[in-house]
């Protein structure tokens, strides 16, 4: 059969058999059914871990939770300083109450029937779950624009079995990373949805609510300003309308979210990684220069690229000659310390091939996986088998594969965006399969059950993994039978994250404890004491001393600790399957702090009072230390 044959014959059985699947469509109450099922199935152990022992997969969990906490004991709206960290200053943080709303609202609802502390983890594992929720009601909605013969439940086959949904939508994920996964949704679907005036309104507004929330998503926004650009370029449909109303959008945004998220006092301040005049200028150029845009009348498309060009470049350079100490990006203000020896050592922070190069050459497998489904679907599109409306969904697969080269985090938002193409693939499979002679039903959905297993992400994982094992992975360190009781209970983090593991620094006499990076957040909730520093990059010098201290020969280490003047040392032990080797501070040739720690010899000024078998070591300093 021809292509041209083919995309006849697709576009036929599109029509004909839509009224019989509109009316096998599950209701969304049998959908969310299946979801909150899925979850509570997939993530048992996290979940009950969660619930009995408020146990989180990641330290900026632990900080929202604490985050919310203050807030409803009476912290401003704006004030989003962390004052148990980095004492006397406090911790100065960049993040924005607009997440904290929500988990503030299911603790304070929740609290009347469950107690404070249960509410706040019931909210906990509520919200990503109501998260993940909209993002696959986002995302039906953008398989079905793009395919109408969408079935929902293969949508969410394919969702949910997301290695980005896997880890990102988990019970106790409240850090902000889904919702800004579900609002990159929601701006796609706008961009889909060009001939209602909400569409392209909605996107607009979503990318300042993506700015005004984290600036983890400006690449991808910078991006897909682009490509609306583009398509005003070449024309296409409802382009022209799509520049006003992203304008409008963004207009609207700026005017309602700018002063939910700095104090008017703060309108002028520079701040190169938060909402703020940079960014709001930046995206009020590029407002106004699609408002310019969509009222010219240009015929010529070079004379139209010309122009386009000419609004992106004028916006960026207006920016950055404002803004000159921002050019360097969100982390301009770092110095030159902290960003070599701590934020290059964030992983989902370098590019992929840095990652790759580090972690095994199996983790291309991902890049090689969008762009595959990224090209399919070029080739569905061309050949007409799938509408343009697939177009947009292309666009952020190949924004994504760019985006992956400078942070490899990228990828997880595009192995989710990819799932309009799998869908549409998995559809056509069922119909070539199901439509062969002589084949049963059975055996056409083992076959497509069998093509649909290359669509799933995970599966290209493994199998990498399998083939091409990553470089100098440890062999376990230690037996069953050595290992330490704490790492033979199950499902155990690779932080100290339960309230079994902080139970003995809790009956201690508050007071400042200097503690390894990770563990810090989860000091705070679990804890009434203090904390020198944690994972957060505007508290530079306390990042670096803890750094220090336990990177650090003894002498080194003494006079930090001399000068913090922490009552206590903590530091959780890592998983024996993955023991590290502490660095020692450059220009030192003794033994680490931090090594002697992990390996039980410790320096007199430093006295162990927490149980042996206890996972977080709690030290206390001598008194002339």
């Amino acid at each position: 059969m021809r292509p041209g044959q083919f995309a006849v014959t697709q576009a036929t059985a599109i029509n004909t058999d839509r009224t019989a699947i509109e009316a096998m469509r599950p209701s969304w109450l049998r959908l969310l059914f299946w979801v909150v099922l899925f979850q509570l199935a997939w993530y048992f152990r996290p979940l009950q871990d969660l619930l009995l022992h408020g146990a989180m997969a990641d330290p900026d969990d632990f900080l929202r939770l604490h985050e919310v906490r203050n807030w409803l004991a009476g912290q401003g709206w704006y004030d989003v300083s962390v004052p148990r960290m980095n004492p006397p200053e406090g911790g100065d943080l960049h993040w924005s109450r607009l997440i904290d709303l929500p988990i503030a609202l299911l603790t304070v609802l929740l609290s009347p029937l469950a107690g404070a502390e249960m509410a706040t983890r019931l909210a906990a594992a509520i919200w990503p779950t109501t998260v993940l929720c909209l993002t696959l009601a986002t995302l039906i909605a953008i398989c079905e624009r793009a395919w109408p013969k969408t079935n929902p439940f293969v949508v969410i086959l394919f969702a949910l079995t997301n290695i980005a949904a896997l880890a990102q939508f988990a019970p106790g994920r409240i850090d902000h990373h889904n919702v800004q996964i579900l609002l990159v949704f929601v701006m796609l679907l706008g961009m889909m949805s060009g001939r209602h005036w909400l569409g392209h309104a909605g996107a607009g507004f979503c990318m300042v609510l993506s700015l005004a929330i984290g600036l983890d998503n400006l690449p991808f926004i910078a991006l897909l300003l682009g490509w609306l650009a583009l398509a005003w370029v070449f024309d296409l449909e409802d382009a022209r309308e799509g520049l006003l109303r992203t304008a409008a959008g963004i207009v609207l945004g700026l005017a309602v979210l700018y002063p939910l998220s700095v104090p008017l006092g703060q309108w002028m301040a520079v701040r190169c990684d938060s909402l703020s005049v940079v960014y709001v200028s930046a995206m009020a150029l590029a407002a106004a220069g699609f408002a310019a845009l969509g009222f010219v009348n240009a015929q010529n498309k070079a004379m139209r690229f010309a122009l386009a060009g000419l609004v992106g470049a004028g916006a960026l350079a207006v920016t950055a000659l404002a803004f000159p100490e921002c050019r360097a990006g969100p982390y301009s203000a770092l110095s030159a310390e902290l960003t070599g020896r701590w934020l290059s050592q964030i992983h989902e922070a370098r590019g992929i091939v840095d990652f790759a190069s580090r972690f095994g050459a199996a983790n291309y497998a991902l890049l090689v996986y969008i762009a595959l489904l990224l090209a399919a679907g070029i080739v569905l599109v061309r050949r007409r088998i799938a509408s343009s409306h697939l177009l947009p969904v292309l666009a952020v697969l190949a924004i994504c594969l760019v985006l992956s080269f400078l942070q490899v985090r990228a990828l997880r938002l595009g192995v989710f965006a990819a799932v309009p193409v799998c869908v549409i693939l998995a559809d056509l499979a069922w119909r070539h399969f199901s439509a062969a002679p002589g084949r049963s039903h059975p055996a056409a959905m083992f076959m497509t059950g069998l093509s649909a297993l290359f669509l799933i992400s995970p599966v290209w994982l493994v199998v990498a993994n399998a083939v091409l094992p990553p470089p100098g992975n440890p062999a376990s360190a230690a037996v069953a039978g050595d290992a330490p009781e704490w790492s033979r209970q199950g499902n155990v983090s690779s932080i100290c994250n339960r309230d079994t593991d902080f139970s003995f620094l809790a009956t201690l006499p508050p007071g400042l404890v200097l503690n390894d990076l990770n563990t810090g957040p989860a000091i705070l909730v679990f804890t009434g004491h203090s904390v020198v520093a944690g994972n957060y990059h505007r508290n530079g010098r306390a990042i670096l001393e803890t750094m220090d201290f336990f990177a650090a020969d003894e002498a080194t280490a003494r006079k930090i600790a001399t000068r913090r003047k922490p009552l206590y040392v903590a530091y959780c032990q890592p998983l024996p399957v993955a023991q590290p080797s502490v660095p020692s501070k450059k220009g030192s040739s003794a033994e680490s702090i931090g090594r002697r720690i992990l390996d039980g010899r410790e320096p007199a000024w430093l006295q162990r009072i927490s149980p042996a078998a206890d996972r977080l070591n709690v030290y206390r300093m001598a008194s002339d230390g």
